[in-house]
């Protein structure tokens, strides 16, 4: 009967509730978790603003090559008087035939800021303004039966210290040269 009291006093002991050892595992489990989560966190807020400035930087080179390549193949011919080649920041000014009026169109940098003019009149920009053209290199290309133009292009995107940067190169032949 002794021993069953004895039992019954420690079993009692037991049960009242959690010892300080145990609140401190509980407290260090949780701190870890929270820890893990706060890290996390952060991590998926870096790849998102990294993806933005890698998005916004594609999509400005994107559209502005796209344009340049349109206008250069509907040119008759380039006015290398008015251009600035195989140079950085380059210029391209193209005669291009519309209806039966020959107008240009000069591409250039203002800033970091890739520009159109038509007919000498600014029609804005063609990058974003949260990305930089760092370099614009327009190179000639002539043969016996036709012309064409050479372009190099690096646009770079930044956010705080994410810097992301595309290189983009094309060749595109004058559709009035052939």
């Amino acid at each position: 009967m002794r021993k069953l009291r004895q039992i019954q006093k420690i079993s009692s002991l037991f049960s009242r509730g959690s010892s300080l050892i145990e609140l401190i595992i509980y407290a260090s489990i949780l701190a870890l978790i929270l820890i893990v989560m706060v890290h996390t966190m952060f991590g998926i807020g870096s790849s998102y603003v990294n993806l933005k400035v890698m998005r916004n930087a594609e999509n400005s080179a994107a559209v502005a090559m796209e344009r340049m390549t349109r206008d250069i193949r509907d040119a008759e011919s380039i006015d290398l008087g008015a251009s600035t080649m195989n140079a950085h920041p380059g210029k391209l000014t193209l005669n291009v035939l519309v209806g039966e009026t020959m107008q240009t169109v000069e591409f250039s940098l203002s800033s970091t800021t890739l520009r159109v003019k038509e007919n000498g009149v600014d029609q804005g920009p063609l990058t974003a303004t949260n990305t930089a053209v760092t370099n614009l290199v327009f190179r000639p290309l002539q043969s016996l039966e036709s012309e064409a133009v050479k372009i190099e292009m690096s646009v770079e995107g930044r956010e705080g210290n994410i810097i992301k940067t595309y290189k983009l190169y094309s060749t595109i032949i004058l559709r009035g040269s052939y």
